[in-house]
């Protein structure tokens, strides 16, 4: 067989391990308070993944995995049903998935199964370099007719263009049939437009996911970080269908984790803390999602203490931070040196989990906000974009260079008044509005300019004018990520091509915006 279809086998098999191995946790996980007439079903069905995922793994020749199915196989045939001992399972299930990210990786580490497997004379040798994930037939099917009407529609233009140039310059029928045949051309450019609409649309759905698809981490990862503190603490999801761009699952994990592992370890209080102040000895976590506004919305919200101000002021303190007094409660908790735990554990302590999560989010263009309540809990909003692919845009020219900024952080466009540009800021809506002019930041000009317009980006609930000599369209880009390797110039945050060819570079709202606020805060 050759090796891009052993790959791709190898692909699938890993692709189809995963969702089996997250399965069978996710019913480990809800063992626990289950009721015993649904319990047995739970096993059952645990049982019966393991045993395909057995069965799958023989087949492949990958007789280490085909073991370690077996054995979790008999943990959970095992497991009493009055008081089912689930964490030997669950960290059976972390081994084998270090086995597969081997297999994946093509890591020395997974030579005992590509031996095993050579012996079978099944093995995949390369690895699995390329993502695989399942799509519903229906939609491939829904493509491969917008792809086929694209084709018919070509072809009625490619008649109106013929008809056009077979037509001599001084031919008598030149005038009369010069209308009818741009407006069939016309026609036919409109209906490929609506065409190619649909077949964005299309693809784009192929790359979207269901947030409920991270749902099974966070339970488990609730479970053991609040065995770990000793609190008791339990999770609430809503809105597990909302949809999120493939290519931001991993990002929304890793943010989520961070999140929601603050609000285990650092927002819900101990038992007797919370039988004081009135509350279920039970602490609560809510991850809830939702779309608005062309963007995905998830909360991390949870009912504990709240954030503690005068100790996050006294931890700054502690951690060299001058000026602590005067920073938002934004830039305090997301400060990469700041924690309130005295002592660093394997879960905090070091106040970079935050921090992590915030620098994440912001290098796909998402923002985090935050609010609290002493006494009452904390609320944290992770914003991210429903697309990484195609965001809208308004256009900007800047000495003679376009941009692109994304609309999302627009607020509104203003006038530069005369004089107002050699200043530093402006009044705007009751406050000063600090003013950064793009020609001088990206060394284009050698001073501010005395006229053009101001764009007002709002980030994290800080706004400053962004000052440009003309405004563009607003509409929809493709967003290109900038080479690791070139590095990322300060303000861009990636590229994208225009209709003529053009290569516009994408500004990095949050950057402009924060950045210099930040370092003085550091």
């Amino acid at each position: 067989m050759r090796n891009d279809a052993l790959a791709e086998l190898l692909g699938d098999f890993l692709l189809e391990a995963e969702e089996r191995l997250a399965r069978v946790e996710s019913l480990m996980l809800g063992l626990e308070g289950m009721a015993a007439t649904e319990l047995e079903g739970a096993l059952a069905e645990a049982r019966r993944q393991l045993h395909t995922l057995k069965g799958n793994s023989g087949m492949m020749g990958f007789t280490g995995l085909q073991d370690r199915a077996h054995r979790l196989e008999d943990a959970v045939d095992a497991l009493d049903p009055e008081a089912p001992a689930i964490d030997p399972i669950l960290e059976g299930l972390d081994r084998f998935r270090a086995r597969m990210a081997e297999l994946r990786e093509g890591a020395g580490g997974a030579a005992e199964e590509t031996r095993e497997a050579a012996a079978a004379g099944a093995a995949p040798e390369p690895a699995a370099g390329e993502q695989s994930v399942r799509v519903p037939l229906q939609r491939l099917e829904r493509l491969a007719d917008l792809a086929a009407e694209l084709v018919v529609a070509r072809h009625h233009l490619e008649r109106a263009i013929g008809a056009g140039a077979a037509l001599a310059p001084d031919s008598p029928e030149l005038a009369a049939r010069s209308a009818e045949l741009w407006l069939a051309a016309e026609e036919s450019r409109r209906g490929q437009e609506k065409i190619l609409d649909a077949l964005q649309d299309g693809i784009l759905r192929l790359r979207m996911v269901p947030m409920g698809a991270l749902v099974g981490r966070l339970r488990r990862l609730v479970r053991d970080e609040a065995r770990a503190a000793g609190r008791r603490v339990r999770l609430e999801t809503r809105g597990e269908e909302t949809p999120l761009d493939r290519t931001l699952v991993e990002l929304a994990g890793e943010a989520l984790g961070h999140l929601v592992r603050n609000a285990v370890i650092h927002g819900i209080e101990p038992e007797e803390v919370r039988r004081r102040r009135g509350k279920p000895a039970t602490g609560t976590v809510l991850v809830q999602a939702s779309v608005r506004s062309g963007s995905v919305q998830i909360e991390v919200v949870d009912d504990g203490g709240g954030i503690d101000r005068p100790a996050l002021v006294e931890a700054a303190r502690r951690a060299g931070i001058d000026g602590a007094e005067g920073e938002s409660l934004h830039a305090l908790i997301f400060h990469p040196r700041l924690s309130t735990r005295e002592e660093a554990d394997l879960s905090a302590g070091r106040g970079v989990g935050l921090s992590a999560a915030l620098d994440a989010v912001h290098r796909h263009g998402g923002a985090i906000d935050v609010a609290t309540v002493e006494g009452t809990g904390t609320r944290f909003c992770l914003r991210l974009p429903l697309s990484v692919a195609i965001a809208l845009a308004l256009r900007v020219e800047v000495d003679g260079e376009e941009y692109a900024l994304p609309a999302g952080a627009v607020v509104e466009t203003l006038a530069l008044d005369a004089g107002a540009g050699a200043r530093s800021s402006r009044p705007w809506r009751g406050s000063e509005l600090p003013l950064l002019d793009l020609g001088v930041h990206f060394g284009t000009a050698a001073r501010p300019r005395e006229r053009g317009f101001v764009v007002v980006v709002e980030v994290e609930g800080v706004a400053r004018g962004l000052i440009v000599d003309r405004l563009g369209e607003l509409g929809e880009i493709v967003v290109k990520a900038l080479d690791p390797v070139a590095g990322r110039p300060a303000g861009i945050a990636g590229s994208t091509i225009l209709g003529d060819g053009r290569v516009v570079m994408i500004l990095d709202a949050h950057g402009l915006t924060l950045a210099e606020r930040v370092g003085e805060s550091a």
